[in-house]
């Protein structure tokens, strides 16, 4: 959905599949949908995109966020230790408002959240999402594993879930972003066949920390 060493960091993107959903005003998100690349590229997601079947992965079913997955993804997105190379600060104590926005983004019109989990016993591995150029030839992705289920290769097998489903989709590329001090990410992006293309910069919201992101593109 740091996720260290599995969160696929999206720069401006990934605010914090924990700390800051996205909102109007919000460059970051999450998961990783990013609202606005730092080149002004707009990604939207209509609501067509949003209501999709469970992705289907040798391990796992990425299905939709629901209401009861809100305080599982607080749990990952606001961990020191998870949320290391996460955009936003972690938030120390969850209040009304932010449970609310946490608990409708299974209605987000802007980006498709899914919960990643095992087939037999339906026990949530992480968080993930994308999102979807107005064209729809560009995936955006990220996700995060929670750390129980680290070094398992869930990470590489989540992000390749949703490739194959852009693929599926007339999508002809997938696009990642991944902290370059993240070395676990940025194996599994380059796993995934992915390649660096630029760097970005953005600041963790809440400190005076400087972000640098790899940004990974996959031809479909």
């Amino acid at each position: 959905m740091n996720c260290t060493p599995f969160v696929i960091q999206h720069a401006i993107l990934n605010g914090k599949w924990g700390a800051l959903l996205y909102q109007k005003g919000y460059q970051s998100n999450g998961t990783g949908c990013r609202a606005e690349r730092s080149s002004g590229e707009k990604l939207n997601l209509t609501e067509d995109f949003m209501k999709i079947n469970d992705i289907e992965t040798p391990r796992l079913l990425l299905r939709g966020f629901t209401k009861e997955d809100a305080l599982w993804a607080y749990s990952i997105w606001n961990d020191p230790e998870m949320g290391q190379y996460l955009t936003d600060e972690a938030k120390e104590e969850i209040d009304d408002e932010y449970l609310k926005m946490l608990e409708g983004l299974g209605e987000d019109e802007e980006c498709c959240y899914l919960i990643p989990v095992f087939k037999d016993s339906l026990e949530r591995v992480g968080t993930c999402s994308f999102m979807v150029s107005d064209d729809k030839k560009v995936y955006d992705i990220g996700y995060c594993v929670h750390k129980n289920f680290w070094r398992q290769g869930y990470a590489t097998e989540i992000a390749q879930g949703m490739i194959d489903y852009a693929r599926s989709q007339g999508a002809e590329k997938v696009t990642i972003y991944v902290n370059q001090e993240n070395a676990a990410s940025n194996r599994v992006a380059q796993k995934c066949g992915g390649k660096i293309v630029s760097e970005t910069t953005s600041e963790k919201k809440g400190t005076d920390i400087i972000m640098k992101d790899y940004k990974y593109e996959i031809v479909l």
